[in-house]
């Protein structure tokens, strides 16, 4: 049995199939690669929230997204750490103002004035430990009809390129096999 190892030279990049082929295993390799890091975030208890409004600017943007730690206690907060809670149905990324005993007072960077409640033990999700500007702008689109079918087709376009590019190298298998005579080629 012999085998061939195929060499890709500068003419491989003229054609369509290869690009494709090329673009489609980056392309999934890429979102394997986010898909990993953010099953890892999730598993050590971070969660992503887009920031909707600009009250923390200028240092978190409006569109940007804050990885919030759940794993640090209500008890460990202190003065001037930017935490996310539940305020209402709504979560809030706000500045720790103020520690009243079992009560924290925030604060919006970009407001005049504290925010009107306290936060709890019961109403604290964790305390923000990085901050990604502009993501959240994306995967605020993705929740949209357009982008679920902005999504949707890029999906379909990726899989209809994989099924082009895996039928196309089988027909040049067979080409070479059959050029080839009696040699057999993996």
């Amino acid at each position: 049995m012999v085998k061939h190892t195929k060499k890709t030279d500068d003419s491989s990049w003229s054609d369509p199939v290869f690009v494709l082929n090329k673009l489609f295993n980056f392309v999934i390799f890429v979102l394997i690669g986010l898909g990993v890091i953010f099953l890892g975030l999730f598993i050590f208890g971070i969660r992503p929230y887009v920031v909707l409004s600009g009250s923390m600017e200028p240092e978190i943007k409006t569109g940007s997204i804050v990885l919030v730690n759940q794993n640090v206690k209500f008890s460990e907060v202190e003065e001037g750490d930017v935490i996310t809670f539940r305020s209402g149905e709504a979560m809030v990324t706000h500045r720790v103002y103020k520690i009243d005993g079992d009560h924290i007072i925030t604060k919006g960077d970009a407001n005049n004035t504290t925010d009107g409640g306290f936060v709890t033990a019961s109403t604290f999700i964790g305390k923000d430990i990085r901050t990604i500007p502009k993501l959240g702008y994306f995967t605020s689109f993705l929740h949209t009809v357009p982008g679920m079918a902005t999504s949707g087709l890029v999906l379909l376009v990726l899989v209809a390129g994989s099924i082009l590019t895996s039928r196309e190298g089988d027909e040049n298998g067979k080409k070479t096999k059959k050029s080839e005579g009696s040699e057999e080629t993996e």
